[in-house]
């Protein structure tokens, strides 16, 4: 799902080109609840960010201040999604957060205050090995390009309970 058609053909686009199968997409606000949506053993909220972890690919970024405002604003949205994420998850389902930026206010944070209102979930590494210079953590594993040599991007395995 997507808030933008555009996007949501990009992402069918990725999903042909890469053979996926059981892929459905829909143009959808993922803050809000749609209960035409099925209940999912996995979810992945590629949230939007501030996009502080991909300056090396759109400099640009640097030049665009982010006021506390549409800080605040980002956070609140990346919140929302992962709440209504929470709604379609099934029992015992992962859930993957993840953003294309470093800062600490929408990745460790975000998954800190995610777990104040969610305690049904847990933190689980993942399963594949990190690439070099990554750094896991108690809220998820945060690549820094001056260590790792890639982008800079966070990612989060959340596991809910079986009940």
């Amino acid at each position: 799902c997507d808030v933008a058609e555009h996007r949501v053909k990009l992402i069918r686009t990725a999903v042909e080109r890469m053979g996926f199968a059981n892929v459905t997409t829909l143009c959808n606000d993922a803050t809000c609840p749609n209960p035409r949506l099925p209940a999912a053993d996995r979810i992945l909220v590629d949230a939007p960010c501030s996009g502080l972890g991909i300056l090396a690919k759109k400099p640009d970024i640097r030049y665009k201040t982010l006021d506390k405002a549409r800080h605040d604003e980002l956070l609140a949205t990346q919140s929302a999604i992962l709440d209504t994420a929470v709604a379609l998850l099934k029992a015992g389902g992962r859930l993957v957060y993840s953003t294309c930026t470093i800062e600490p206010a929408e990745n460790q944070q975000q998954i800190a205050a995610f777990l104040q209102r969610h305690p049904e979930f847990t933190v689980v590494p993942p399963k594949v090995p990190l690439p070099a210079g990554m750094q896991a953590g108690e809220y998820g594993c945060l690549s820094v390009p001056a260590r790792t040599e890639m982008d800079g991007f966070f990612l989060c395995v959340l596991q809910k309970a079986q009940r």
